[in-house]
């Protein structure tokens, strides 16, 4: 009997907690859809640092709790392109239900890459960010950030340069998000 009133009162307490945390777990989430574009007028080729950016800002904001995915990056040719493209990323995230739409520009300096298909953070001039909310088609946040020049370091250490810049744009991303 004391053993039934034990898993009884576990119970309850499970489903009272269910009660008050699921509530407040989805006021934090949100789902966000990332698009990427590579300013280089040099190449049509996605570099890898770009590629480690998009991959370093989805971990963040899976990490933060959110949804998130990204459209393919591209090659930044022309404003009504890439806005031809925003449009199109935008409806398709409308029919997908998510929250926000970032647009994402990352402005390289090819004369300053040291290896143009290395992992590196040496030969971006500036990223610039901004989000949409999917539904009311409204800046909801916007912002840039520029690297600090790295050093000529082996592959893995900049790797983790790109991983950790990644990592604060993302928390800059979701702080001016507000959310």
């Amino acid at each position: 009997m004391l053993e039934e009133n034990i898993e009884m009162t576990k119970q309850l307490f499970f489903a009272l907690c269910l009660i008050i945390l699921l509530p407040l777990a989805k006021i934090n989430a949100f789902s966000v859809v990332f698009q990427v574009f590579q300013n280089d007028r040099n190449s049509d080729l996605i570099l890898e640092t770009t590629q480690l950016l998009s991959q370093g800002l989805l971990d963040s904001f899976f990490d933060f709790g959110c949804v998130a995915c990204d459209a393919p990056a591209s090659v930044f040719s022309s404003e009504q392109q890439s806005q031809e493209l925003v449009e199109k990323v935008l409806v398709e995230s409308a029919e997908s239900f998510m929250d926000y739409l970032v647009v994402i520009r990352i402005d390289y300096e090819r004369e300053k890459l040291q290896n143009p298909e290395a992992a590196q953070l040496a030969g971006i001039k500036n990223i610039s960010w901004k989000a949409i909310e999917v539904l009311q088609n409204e800046v909801a946040g916007e912002g840039s950030m520029k690297p600090s020049l790295s050093k000529g370091k082996n592959k893995a250490e900049n790797i983790r340069e790109v991983s950790r810049f990644a990592t604060a744009m993302a928390k800059e991303i979701k702080k001016g998000l507000n959310k």
